[in-house]
């Protein structure tokens, strides 16, 4: 798992030369922190597991533990999922696993925003 950390900053670099807005970025810095975190706190022997689907399972489960809401999960899972899919598309991982990685629903069954009418839209 060092090597999944050590890649983000290669991956930050990548997103700015795309030209992504500093929120963006930041959020990408932030949540990422957050999943070294967790690891580093819950995830017995981390170092050594391999980046797979069941990881990062686990960690949707922490966060539902910890009573987030599902907007908060989805957030970080958006972000996570780009990087992983970041990572697949460099060949750094071998597998593309983000598609086994769904969003939560919320307790409206939606996995979407809401638009400035305040209509549900789907995403």
């Amino acid at each position: 798992m060092r090597d999944f950390f050590a890649q983000h900053e290669q991956f930050m670099i990548v997103k700015k030369l795309e030209g992504h807005a500093e929120k963006t970025l930041q959020d990408h810095v932030t949540f990422m922190r957050y999943v070294q975190e967790w690891m580093k706190s819950e995830v017995k022997d981390y170092e050594n597991r391999f980046v797979e689907k069941g990881l990062f399972l686990e960690y949707v489960a922490y966060m539902f533990g910890k009573d987030y809401k599902p907007c908060t999960i989805n957030v970080r899972l958006r972000t996570l999922k780009c990087y992983l899919w970041w990572l697949c598309s460099e060949k750094l991982i071998p597998d593309d696993i983000t598609s086994k990685i769904k969003l939560v629903k919320s307790a409206e069954g939606y996995k979407g925003t809401f638009d400035t009418s305040g209509d549900k839209t789907h995403v």
